[in-house]
């Protein structure tokens, strides 16, 4: 089944949030800035991220720089660790930031990202809570404290901290993604389906984002064709997305297109064998078209997977007859 709740919780780094002050240069006495240090702010041309945190960790030991600026170093390949999902390394770099500088609000939120990414929210919300103390402007803190209210399934205050990011940034796109995640989250499909409209106005690029309004839309059982619109534009950019495969196929069946959802579970299975919805949809799909054991052979696989997987399905109006 493609929940809303998978949109992912993404490193989005703000303009202005990775750099080293110019002033940080300048203390080390050179005339301009080393090659590693604009290989860690990505300075001048693009560099891959393994270059990016080369670049930091020369700044770090090359012992030019010290205190806030020492600070920036360790943000950056913080940021840069906790993008390639090397939560470890980037927990002690933000420790090693805070510890340098204790006023910058950036190590904090970067910290709070990576308890958010280890689901350790308590210590993810203390952490933006002190950030937000000490830049209330930090619309990037104010999204990664509304992933752990989220995640604490504390929506409403989830969504007011979205909506704090989305007053600071009018166009923070992950921040619209992740408050059209909540309002679904709450059966709230009329303000997901408007806020992921907005996230595809601002970023008509995101494949993700379409899966999510086509699942919004067929959950919601309107605006179905739409839906399938929606998830025909997410396959043009990623067609072997099994999620997406699973949404379609949910959506044929809202439609009461049985062969065009068989043939879209038998798809998402191919791609992932796992999936306990579309094993689940693919058994209502048979028993509709009247294969009854092989129906019942799917259903009974997907409760093995997920127990309950039956009760999902009956939230969205979809009942294996008895």
């Amino acid at each position: 089944m493609r929940y809303l709740f998978c949109i992912s919780l993404a490193l989005a780094l703000l303009a202005g949030s990775d750099f080293i002050p110019s002033g940080a240069m300048g203390s080390a006495g050179a005339a301009e800035n080393p090659p590693y240090v604009d290989q860690c702010t990505d300075q001048g041309k693009p560099f891959s991220i393994e270059t990016r945190i080369d670049g930091c960790s020369a700044i770090i030991n090359s012992g030019q720089y010290k205190g806030k600026d020492l600070s920036w170093a360790f943000i950056n390949r913080g940021n840069l660790y906790s993008i390639i999902g090397n939560y470890d390394s980037a927990l002690g770099d933000f420790i090693e930031a805070i510890a340098l500088d204790p006023t910058n609000g950036m190590a904090y939120d970067g910290r709070c990202f990576v308890h958010n990414s280890r689901g350790e929210n308590d210590l993810a919300l203390a952490d933006c809570d002190e950030a937000i103390k000490l830049d209330p402007n930090n619309a990037l803190a104010y999204n990664n404290r509304g992933n752990a209210w989220r995640a604490k399934n504390d929506l409403d205050r989830a969504i007011g901290d979205y909506t704090d990011a989305i007053r600071l940034e009018p166009k923070y796109v992950m921040a619209y993604n992740n408050r059209g995640d909540a309002y679904g989250m709450k059966i709230d499909y009329e303000h997901a389906i408007a806020d992921f409209s907005e996230s595809i106005r601002l970023d008509p690029g995101n494949a993700e984002v379409f899966n999510a309004r086509c699942w919004a839309r067929a959950i919601a059982g309107r605006e179905l064709q739409q839906a399938v619109a929606d998830c025909g534009e997410s396959l043009r950019m990623r067609p072997n997305d099994a999620n997406t495969h699973d949404s379609l196929a949910f959506t044929y069946l809202k439609l009461g297109d049985l062969d065009r959802a068989l043939a879209e579970y038998n798809t998402a299975l191919e791609l992932n064998p796992k999936i306990a919805g579309s094993l689940y949809g693919r058994g209502i799909t048979k028993l509709r078209k009247g294969d009854v054991s092989a129906g019942k052979t799917d259903i009974e696989a997907a409760k093995t997977i997920e127990a309950g997987v039956a009760d999902e399905f009956a939230k969205y109006g979809i009942v294996a007859p008895n």
